[in-house]
């Protein structure tokens, strides 16, 4: 079963901060590469979809045309709040909606991008129909999505670490499916949005990369996860800190082998 909205937005804006702070900087160089791919350079209306706190927007609206239009959109407030921040004084049009119900009218920008999101949405075919419809002819859209989790090294620590002290972090109710189910198969990917309408498709493996200065403070970012805030609060102190200490070798094993944490994800570009 799907989360609803209203969880989802509830669990995005209690992680707007903590985004800010750690994971926008680590998923920007993912975002610029959509940028890159849509040809924002030679942009007329761009929307951005999902923008968190506005990092990728702040870096578009000084690529982009200085007589481009720059919409972004995020369904969480809070995640709006923090773009308006940050992008302060500038011509950016911010918008709180879903990805899967745009506000705006048919054959409107000529380019779409969304990053970490299309994986996340309750109903990616919803979203894909709405990109396609929102690009006018001869648009551009690009996604970025999470890849193949045996290419990442980032996301296994923690259910690693949760098996071997036989936690069950979802209580006996996993998730209907993994963030990792449209990237595992490119051809299918290629095929998913041919399905939408989209031509010209081309797709491709891109790992993001975290630099935590050790394991320990790869292991406070986890603390202040939304996923695992609950977790830690109903664990006793002593298999807390067993956890903690446990996550943190395991970063440690892999910074110290001269290797970067990656997350392993997949771009997929096409045109109307």
């Amino acid at each position: 079963m799907a989360q609803s909205h209203a969880s989802q937005v509830d669990y995005w804006d209690s992680f707007s901060n903590q985004f800010q702070r750690v994971n926008e900087p680590f998923t920007l160089p993912l975002s610029t590469q959509l940028m890159s791919a849509v040809n924002i350079f030679n942009a007329k209306k761009i929307l951005e979809v999902a923008c968190g706190a506005g990092l990728a927007t702040k870096v578009c609206d000084f690529l982009k045309p200085a007589d481009a239009t720059l919409t972004a959109i995020d369904f969480s407030p809070a995640m709006i709040n923090l773009a308006k921040i940050t992008l302060e004084g500038k011509d950016v049009k911010f918008v709180v909606a879903s990805a899967e119900s745009l506000p705006f009218g048919d054959n409107e920008f000529d380019k779409y991008f969304a990053s970490l999101a299309l994986n996340l949405v309750n109903d990616a075919d919803k979203m894909l129909d709405e990109a396609y419809r929102v690009l006018e002819k001869g648009g551009t859209a690009a996604f970025s999505i999470w890849g193949r989790p045996e290419h990442s090294r980032y996301t296994p620590i923690m259910p690693k670490v949760l098996k071997e002290f036989d936690i069950d972090l979802y209580k006996g109710a996993p998730p209907p499916r993994s963030n990792y189910y449209l990237g595992g198969d490119l051809n299918a990917l290629r095929e998913l949005l041919q399905k939408h309408g989209f031509t010209n498709v081309i797709a491709w493996y891109h790992p993001l990369i975290y630099l935590p200065e050790s394991g320990a403070q790869f292991a406070q970012w986890i603390q202040s996860s939304p996923q695992y805030i609950p977790l830690f609060s109903e664990l006793s102190p002593e298999l807390k800190q067993q956890v903690i200490d446990r996550a943190s070798a395991l970063a440690d094993e892999i910074i110290q082998r001269g290797e970067p944490l990656t997350l392993d994800c997949a771009v997929v570009i096409g045109k109307k």
